[in-house]
């Protein structure tokens, strides 16, 4: 059975469309919990209408906690043996998890599907499609290193609701959302764990999901300064799991964990708000010279200098070393120069 969790707020516009997608499924074996965030509008009247009409829904209400809070009730109550995240403004396919679960296999934690971008009148706006391929995963370093090599470097994406995931792994190892309403990229951090204990994750060429993309977004309005503390907190976060987890080997690797976060996410700040590099890094080196975990990580990746060679090749890791030696020699001249450089960013 499939637990299907659909955290609920504000889309009233949409959520019919999202439940009535998934109760025409061909697979019938399924669960829907539909999880109403403290919703100001009519969702969770909506919501216990169609559990009225159908068993299989389950119907959550809570006061406004965040996506993460709401993913988290829905983890709680489910009793599947996958569980797929949907969010309420986006629909799937009729033969959506008729065609994923008969992916999973004995030795598969998850599978992972590409999906079509379409926007509020349902014009397709794009595909990502991946290729077919099976990662496994059977030592802590091969986990790592498919985190630092595809999740990290968004060869795989890590939103949630493009992945179906075994309920035993995120049981087992006591996997939750960090509840936190302020965070941003909340689902990266629940995918990384989630592979610290995968043996196996399949990608398949399949695009069974659509996802809509809404002008004037939380996502699309990001402020980069605030952001860049949000990431800071969220890699903090990371290292606490590993710490108290017995992660002795992905600690090894959490530096170049930690930059590969902050770098991507630098770079969608930079593409989302037309920042010229010499901006955004005057940002940076504003947040390094109040962010001392942020600075140690960055001394350590001279450790790693190999590894970025066999990521990027040869001119590209050139770059990056170039970025961290400038944020490392930033942070003893930040200081000096941090009342005009916070004139600058204001």
């Amino acid at each position: 059975m499939v637990s299907i969790i659909v955290p609920i707020y504000n889309v009233e516009q949409y959520i019919s469309r999202c439940i009535e997608s998934i109760l025409a499924q061909t697979y019938r074996d399924f669960e829907l919990i539909l999880v109403d965030d403290g919703s100001p509008d009519m969702c969770g009247t909506i919501c216990d209408e169609y559990a009225k009409q159908d068993s299989r829904v389950h119907v959550i209400h809570q006061e406004n906690k965040g996506v993460s809070a709401a993913r988290n009730a829905g983890i709680s109550l489910a009793k599947g043996e996958y569980i797929s995240f949907i969010d309420g403004d986006d629909y799937v396919e009729k033969d959506f998890f008729e065609r994923i679960i008969t992916q999973f296999t004995g030795e598969v934690d998850c599978v992972c599907f590409g999906y079509n971008s379409v926007d509020d009148d349902d014009n397709e706006l794009g595909t990502l499609r991946y290729q077919t391929e099976c990662f496994k995963l059977n030592t802590e370093k091969e986990r790592c290193e498919f985190i630092a090599n595809k999740l990290l470097q968004h060869r795989i994406t890590w939103e949630v609701w493009n992945k179906i995931f075994r309920r035993d792994v995120i049981e087992n190892n006591k996997l939750r959302f960090l509840d936190n309403r302020e965070i941003i990229a909340e689902d990266q951090l629940f995918c990384t764990y989630y592979c610290l204990y995968a043996k196996c994750i399949l990608c398949t060429d399949d695009t069974p999901y659509n996802y809509v993309v809404h002008q004037g977004s939380i996502m699309a309005n990001r402020n980069g300064k605030s952001y860049l503390k949000q990431i800071a907190y969220m890699t903090e976060q990371l290292f606490l799991h590993l710490s108290s987890n017995g992660c002795s080997w992905a600690l090894q690797y959490f530096p170049l964990f930690h930059y590969l976060i902050v770098r991507n996410e630098i770079q969608v700040i930079q593409k989302d708000q037309n920042i010229d590099i010499r901006n955004i890094r005057n940002k940076i080196l504003l947040e390094v010279a109040n962010q001392e975990f942020f600075f140690e990580q960055l001394k350590k990746m001279k450790l790693y200098k190999n590894h970025l060679f066999k990521l990027w090749g040869e001119n590209s890791a050139r770059i990056e070393l170039s970025t961290i030696r400038f944020l490392i020699n930033g942070k003893y001249t930040a200081m000096r120069i941090r009342n005009k450089l916070i004139r600058i960013c204001r």
